[in-house]
Order: structure tokens, then C-alpha cells, then sequence
């Protein structure tokens, strides 16, 4: 029996290690691509703006969100980026329009309207990236988001050849987060391993 147990702790510590170095090497191989300085970005004429929920269950308005919006606005009043694609859910775990609301919050910040593309595609990062791709018809692209979601999105526009790089917003991951992320790598690896039709209309 314990035999049986030394192995089952092995296979334990083995897969968790597994993780770990895919969400280290991700992490590792986008590092070059992650800017927060204006100064050191070209212009854009496409910039990705990566949906979250506005609104946390508590009623108060979501430190992710916020921070992405302010980011987003910094970028098109200093002329980075022309042209902004939202890709946000339309019916998140909230119940709420993620995309109405990005848009909406753009708008009164002072983003014209018709430098606002919509992707009501967003409910994964996967799909927001390659319908970036080709909304931008495989253009150059400016990724709006914290960090950690960064690393993943950036991940997989290199991996599909599409030339990005990310702008920062300000956040960091909770323990929960983290865990949650860690798992979101693995997914997306196992979508490169089995890829998924992009669905829908943008």
C-alpha cells in the first residue's frame, strides 16, 4: 500500500511541477513584449481591449475594469493607437453586457465612436486574439489588459504569427486568480493541441 501511495505522490508532484513550468515558460517567452512606458511604443493603428466584468458581486466596480478603461484612454488621447477593438462578452457569469458597458465607458472618456470595433466574440482570450487578427486583417496589434492575462494573449498571437505586443494595466493576481491562470494555460496549450473553429460574427 505504500508503495502504491509513494507513487500516487510522484504522479502528485510531477503534474504540479508540469504546471508550473508551462505557466513559468509562457510567462518567460512573452516578457520582451509587455510595456508600460509610452515612450518606448510605436503608433498602432489597432489596439485590443480585453473584456472583464465591470461589476463585482459586491456591487463595487471591478479594479481590472477600471484600470484597462483608464489604460485604454492614456493610449488614444496620446495618439498611440487609432482604433480600438473591443472583444467582451455579452452575457458573462454577471449577467452583464461586458461589451456595452466598454463601449459606453470609452465613449464618455472621449474615444469617438467610430474608432470603436466590436467583438462580440470575447468570451474566451482565444477568440479575441485571432478575431483581432482578423478584424485587423493580420495588421499589427496593441493588447490592452494586467500582466498575466497579457502573457497568455500574447502567447498565443505568437503562436499564430500575428505581431503584438502588450500595454499594461495596473493589477495583480489574488491566490484565486492565480490558480484560476495557471489552469488557463493548460487550456489554451491543449487548444493548440486540438484547435477550435472560431464561431460567429465579429
Amino acid at each position: 500500500m505504500r508503495k502504491y501511495k509513494w507513487k500516487f505522490f510522484i504522479i502528485l508532484v510531477l503534474g504540479f511541477s508540469s504546471l508550473l513550468i508551462n505557466y513559468q515558460y509562457i510567462s518567460y517567452s512573452t516578457k520582451d513584449l509587455i510595456f508600460d512606458d509610452f515612450n518606448k511604443i510605436e503608433n498602432f493603428k489597432y489596439a485590443l481591449f480585453l473584456g472583464t466584468p465591470k461589476f463585482l458581486p459586491n456591487g463595487k466596480v471591478n479594479n481590472y475594469y477600471k484600470n484597462r478603461i483608464s489604460r485604454a484612454l492614456e493610449l488614444y488621447k496620446k495618439n498611440k493607437i487609432e482604433k480600438i477593438i473591443i472583444s467582451a462578452d455579452i452575457l458573462n457569469k454577471y449577467k452583464e453586457n461586458e461589451l456595452d458597458f466598454i463601449e459606453n465607458d470609452l465613449i464618455q472618456g472621449g474615444v469617438n465612436k467610430t474608432n470603436l470595433l466590436l467583438d462580440k466574440n470575447g468570451h474566451r482570450t482565444w477568440n479575441s486574439v485571432l478575431g483581432a487578427k482578423k478584424i485587423s486583417k493580420n495588421g499589427k496589434l496593441l493588447i490592452i489588459s494586467q500582466k498575466f492575462h497579457l502573457e497568455r494573449a500574447l502567447y498565443i498571437a505568437k503562436r499564430h504569427n500575428i505581431k503584438a505586443i502588450g500595454f499594461k494595466a495596473k493589477g495583480e493576481m489574488s491566490n484565486k486568480l492565480f490558480i484560476r491562470e495557471v489552469l488557463a494555460r493548460v487550456k489554451m496549450q491543449l487548444d493548440f493541441l486540438v484547435p477550435q473553429p472560431l464561431k460567429g460574427e465579429l
